[in-house]
């Protein structure tokens, strides 16, 4: 294919990523999740909820549940900070719920450039990529954040503050932002087994420049914790680094299997 036929295969692909999305940004956006009676039976559907209780308020309210201190009052910095509030969730939903389409379009632009042994390894990392970014979604929304918040505000506690006040606006960025860079960050394993198994890196590489790489992972850490006391940092930059050796583990393997795919065809 020539760059521009590359061109308009990125378009065609690009517009369904794009409808997509669209369309389950207005999903959440106009529907809620609610029940409906079908033979004396309650059973949760999608229902009608323009300018009620949509999916994106529902979410929301179910972050603030689970995420702020009781004693925290929750407030709205502007008019229009329920409306941004739930585009903001909405659009969140609508690309994670997404993703399945998101990702086999982008595999499907890239398939011609790959070998089959690529595309084969790519297929077997479909499963584990998922699931190592939705238990770094989980650890971020059960463990982390409701810790940060807290002792956040514990904080504030001791200097003799009585009103807490926690805007919508601020909130759900930062939630939405927290787990999203969390989730992406527990990829790193995964990020360095591929890297391995296709012949780009070696294993003995991440060990030789592992200071390198630690160094880089508690800026990281540095980038996404919101507080300024160090204390989210030491605990995200030690998840990072647990996951940093977990990925050493795992193309230490690939690197063997590699070794011994070699042998076998040495030996044919």
């Amino acid at each position: 294919m020539s760059f521009w036929e590359h061109i308009e295969e990125l378009r065609d692909r690009l517009k369904v990523v794009i409808f997509t999305v669209l369309v389950l940004f207005v999903v959440f956006m106009t529907f809620g999740v609610g029940t409906v009676t079908l033979g004396g039976s309650t059973v949760p559907m999608l229902v009608p909820a323009i300018g009620t209780d949509p999916v994106s308020s529902q979410v929301f309210l179910a972050l603030v549940a689970l995420l702020k201190p009781s004693w925290v009052q929750l407030a709205a910095a502007h008019p229009w900070d329920g409306v941004l509030v739930q585009v903001e969730t909405a659009v969140f939903l609508a690309a994670v719920v997404g993703s399945p389409v998101i990702v086999y379009e982008g595999m499907r632009f890239i398939g011609p450039a790959l070998k089959p042994s690529e595309k084969r390894l790519l297929a077997r990392m479909v499963v584990p990529i998922s699931a190592f970014f939705f238990s770094g979604v989980l650890l971020d929304l059960l463990i982390l954040l409701p810790w940060t918040i807290n002792f956040l505000y514990q904080a504030q506690r001791g200097l003799g503050i009585s009103l807490y006040i926690l805007f919508v606006g601020d909130f759900v960025s930062f939630v939405l932002i927290h787990v999203f860079a969390f989730g992406v960050a527990f990829e790193l394993p995964m990020v360095m087994y591929g890297l391995t198994a296709v012949g780009i890196t070696r294993a003995a590489t991440w060990t030789k420049h592992w200071r390198i790489v630690v160094a880089g992972i508690w800026f990281i850490a540095g980038m996404i914790t919101p507080d300024p006391s160090g204390v989210t940092m030491i605990i995200v930059g030690l998840i990072l680094t647990g996951l940093y050796l977990l990925g050493v583990l795992a193309s230490r393997w690939a690197d063997k299997r590699r070794a011994e795919k070699r042998e076998a065809t040495v030996a044919v």
